[in-house]
């Protein structure tokens, strides 16, 4: 039907958007009105690792740097394999309206979430990660990495190796942790 076509069209055509952002920048970074066009639509065939964060907040910075590292490693096997997982940000500043209606709070921030892909036009499931992280302040380096490596393979499947040499600090960190 005309109607299904025209479906299919805004599909390929967010897809498209998503795919070029992303190969351009292993994260897309996103505001209140990409959020919306691109992740809360559907149909959609791709999925979105989602960092939520705050320019006020110092763990979120920490975060950030950790995340960026680790969709580097997705972005090398999505080419490779041409899987339709995405890494994207949204900072508060840049839609606080959203993070409200998402039920988040500036003091719960950072957090990731999991966007699966979507086969209708409801609003999809979204999976919460890193929602209460303890000790926040504390919480950088390659542990955060291999943690978004966990959960991502949880959520999708997909596994890349984000391992690289420890620091001091980071042998410390973990110490303190367990």
């Amino acid at each position: 039907s005309a109607a299904e076509l025209k479906a299919r069209q805004k599909e390929a055509l967010r897809a498209s958007w998503v795919k070029t952002q992303a190969d351009a920048n292993a994260v897309i970074r996103l505001t209140g009105p990409t959020f919306k066009t691109y992740v809360n639509a559907g149909p959609r065939r791709y999925s979105m690792i989602l960092l939520l964060t705050d320019e006020k907040c110092d763990s979120c910075n920490a975060m950030e740097a950790e995340f960026h590292k680790t969709a580097e490693k997705y972005k090398e096997k999505r080419i490779e394999t041409n899987h339709h997982v995405f890494f994207a940000s949204l900072s508060r500043a840049d839609a606080p309206n959203l993070f409200s209606d998402l039920g988040v709070a500036a003091s719960t921030l950072p957090q990731i979430l999991f966007v699966p892909s979507t086969s209708n036009t409801k609003a999809p499931r979204i999976t919460k990660f890193m929602s209460s992280v303890p000790n926040r302040n504390m919480y950088s380096g390659q542990a955060v990495m291999l943690d978004i490596n966990k959960f991502v393979r949880s959520v999708t499947g997909e596994a890349v190796s984000v391992e690289q040499p420890l620091k001091p600090a980071d042998i410390v960190e973990m110490l303190i942790q367990n």
